[in-house]
């Protein structure tokens, strides 16, 4: 049985409640706040880059561009196949000009966020 070997067979459902809650709140790290540049054009793009209407725009082209790489398929005709062609160069700029503008809005913070990783 897994209480007994974890030594909890004798908690009660509170204490057992009690106990995970300490565990996750162990696990828990400070929330770094980011302040913005003192340079007023990266300042600005700081704080284009970090507003949610930024963000939202990103992850609809993310959803966009997943959609039709999904509709992707064997022997497509021509014509999609150059639209897809097309899609994927604007979708390239679009990856393009968010990475620039973080990378220039955020300087060395970039890195920091996990959430960046992905570009």
């Amino acid at each position: 049985n897994i209480k007994q070997k974890s030594g909890t067979v004798l908690y009660t459902d509170l204490q057992n409640n009690w106990r995970r809650f300490k565990l996750k709140m162990q696990q828990l790290k400070p929330f770094r706040q980011t302040h913005p540049p003192r340079n007023r054009v990266q300042a600005r793009i700081f704080a284009i880059v970090q507003s949610a209407t930024f963000n939202n725009f990103i992850l609809c082209v993310i959803s966009f561009n997943i959609i039709l790489m999904a509709a992707d398929f064997y022997h497509p005709p021509d014509y999609w196949r150059d639209t897809l062609a097309v899609f994927n160069w604007i979708f390239m700029a679009i990856y393009w000009v968010e990475v620039s503008l973080k990378l220039l809005g955020l300087a060395s913070r970039f890195f920091a966020d996990p959430w960046n990783a992905f570009d």
